[in-house]
C-alpha cells in the first residue's frame, strides 16, 4: 500500500476545514495517510499561543484515535516506525 503524506502547520489547525478533513480521513479509515505537523508555534498573525492556542495538539489529535508521535528536528525515524 502506498502512503500519502500531508504536511501542515500548527497554525492551520486553528481553522475548521483542517479538522474537518481529519475527521473525514478517520471516518474513512485512511490508514495510508500520514499527517506531519510543523509545530513551530507561529501563524499568520503572531504566535499560536497569542492568537488561539491549540496546545496540547498531540493530545487533541490522539483523541481522534490517531497514532501520534512527537519528533524534534528530523522526522525520518518517526515516519519509518508509524
Amino acid at each position: 500500500m502506498r502512503r500519502v503524506f500531508c504536511l501542515t502547520s500548527d497554525g492551520e489547525w486553528q481553522e475548521g476545514s483542517t479538522l474537518e478533513a481529519l475527521i473525514f480521513a478517520c471516518h474513512q479509515n485512511l490508514s495510508n495517510l500520514m499527517i506531519l505537523v510543523d509545530h513551530n508555534g507561529l501563524q499568520g498573525f503572531g504566535t499560536t499561543a497569542e492568537v488561539a492556542s491549540m496546545d496540547p495538539l498531540t493530545a487533541k489529535l490522539s483523541a481522534l484515535t490517531l497514532i501520534c508521535a512527537d519528533a524534534m528536528g528530523t522526522i525520518c525515524k518517526v515516519c519509518a516506525t508509524v
